[in-house]
Parts: structure tokens; sequence; C-alpha cells
């Protein structure tokens, strides 16, 4: 593990804490870890993360509008993930933290089969 790790470079403080990890044989647990410090560090430096699912590209002009609005509603600085989702058939989801904006085509459809199902 040393070799790799003077290999690439690695700052000493990141290092130890793998050698450690991997004495106590604990390094399976280094995705937890990094969750939790992506979590804090977000916490610490008003940051969120927002998960974007389109059925089509997104133009640089809408990609900065949606990022504006989502900064406007969470009232923190905004780093959005997008994903192209065919699936969705038009429309937008955004994710943020456990809520869920779902203003695509497919949920709008699935709403509907479901008036349906209710009024027979």
């Amino acid at each position: 593990m040393g070799n790799i790790l003077e290999k690439i470079k690695m700052s000493g403080t990141t290092s130890n804490f793998l050698k450690l990890l991997v004495d106590k044989k604990r390094i399976d647990a280094l995705k937890q870890i990094e969750t939790c410090y992506r979590k804090y560090m977000d916490e610490v430096l008003n940051n969120v993360r927002v998960d974007v699912k389109t059925a089509f590209p997104l133009s640089d002009k809408l990609f900065a509008r949606i990022q504006e609005q989502m900064e406007g509603i969470t009232g923190k600085n905004v780093e959005m993930i997008v994903e192209e989702d065919p699936s969705l058939l038009g429309g937008i989801v955004i994710g943020v933290g456990d809520t869920l904006y779902d203003g695509s085509v497919r949920a709008q459809l699935d709403s509907i089969r479901e008036l349906i199902k209710e009024d027979m």
C-alpha cells in the first residue's frame, strides 16, 4: 500500500489515513467515509447537490435558469448533476436531498392512468 501511495504522490495525512484503514481492516468503509465527508463539506461551504434528469439535453441557458431557480429555493450554492433519461418521454425531474420535483411526461401519464382506474 505504501508503494502505491508514494507512486501517486498522496499527501502524508491522506496516506496515513488510508494505511490506518487497511491496518484496521476497515478499508471497505472508505465509500461511507467519503459520503459523510462530502455531506459535511457541503454543509460547511453552504452547497447543495441537485440531481437533474431530463429526456433531452439541456441548453446552457436552461441549465443556468434551473441552477438559479434551485439556488433561490434552497438558499445555497447549487452543484447540478445532469443525466439524460429518454424514458421520461419529456419534461424534467429534479432531486434535492429527499425532495423530488417530478415534472416528467411519464409521471403525468401515470397520474392520468391512476385517475382513470379510480373512476372505473
